[in-house]
């Protein structure tokens, strides 16, 4: 996945596609935000690979659910 980030320190924010539910017969694909728990910076220009495991994601509650809430 490619990420265009602005020059900072945060963690890493990113959306992830409910498959199962989207495959069994969900009208609509459904999208939770996540983000990383740890931060990374990033400067101008730079390239990172960032490995993203599920021991090191949180959901983000800081964007608006796909429910509206």
């Amino acid at each position: 996945m490619a990420l265009r980030v602005c020059t900072s320190c945060d963690r890493v924010h990113f959306s992830r596609l409910d498959v199962a539910r989207h495959a069994d017969g969900g009208r609509e694909p459904v999208w939770f935000a996540y983000r990383t728990t740890a931060a990374h910076e990033a400067a101008h220009g730079d390239f990172l690979v960032i490995e993203v495991r599920a021991d090191g994601i949180e959901q983000d509650f800081d964007v608006p659910g796909p429910y509206g809430h």
